[in-house]
């Protein structure tokens, strides 16, 4: 799971998580559709 990239999904709706970003080497917010 740490390996796969971010993706905010196709939906509207707006949830901050956090994900780790394998590039940057940290963890970082991103926001999330739902779905």
């Amino acid at each position: 799971a740490c390996s796969l990239p971010i993706v905010s999904g196709p939906c509207r709706g707006f949830f901050q998580l956090w994900a780790f970003d394998a590039v940057q080497g940290k963890c970082v917010l991103f926001n999330y559709g739902g779905c």
